[in-house]
């Protein structure tokens, strides 16, 4: 178990890396090949196409793991004092919906936008939260027994993928 309770031993570290990363994925600017940003190109429709379902799947699966966090909520990656373990809802699709929504939703602005610079810094991201969810997840095994349980039956981001 952690010993403090403060910001730092909480996984603060962690939380300003990911501001940190997900400002510059803001300010970068777009690289758009013409290929990917051409209208009359059908890979472009197809890009807006796979940009508003990913955006879909990511908004649901952040307001939905949200309202099923309730009271765990927090914004540090270390659980909370009175943290129960929730397995029910988005939590029964992916272990780390609110990770996941911030990853569809990067890898929608990429797709939409056609821009590479916001696809490779999607895949940076993605190793970040990948990081930080091991990092959490060692938490929560030392908090409840059963989360080795939950590991093997759910995946981390994505449904049946990962």
């Amino acid at each position: 178990m952690i010993s403090g309770n403060s910001f730092v031993q909480r996984g603060g570290f962690w939380v300003a890396a990911q501001f940190l990363l997900l400002a510059i994925f803001v300010i970068l600017p777009a690289w758009r090949p013409g290929v990917l940003s051409s209208p009359s190109a059908g890979l472009f429709w197809t890009m807006r196409t796979l940009a508003i379902l990913s955006a879909a799947g990511g908004l649901f699966l952040g307001l939905r793991g949200a309202l099923d966090l309730g009271s765990n909520l927090t914004p540090l990656p270390h659980p909370t004092d009175r943290n129960e373990l929730v397995k029910l809802g988005a939590y029964a699709l992916v272990r780390h919906p609110l990770y996941s929504a911030i990853l569809h939703a990067a890898l929608a602005w990429s797709l939409w936008n056609g821009s590479l610079s916001h696809l490779l810094m999607t895949v940076l991201l993605f190793f970040f939260f990948d990081k930080k969810a091991a990092r959490e997840e060692k938490w929560l095994e030392e908090r409840h027994s059963e989360y080795g349980r939950y590991k093997e039956q759910v995946r981390r981001f994505f449904p049946g993928v990962y």
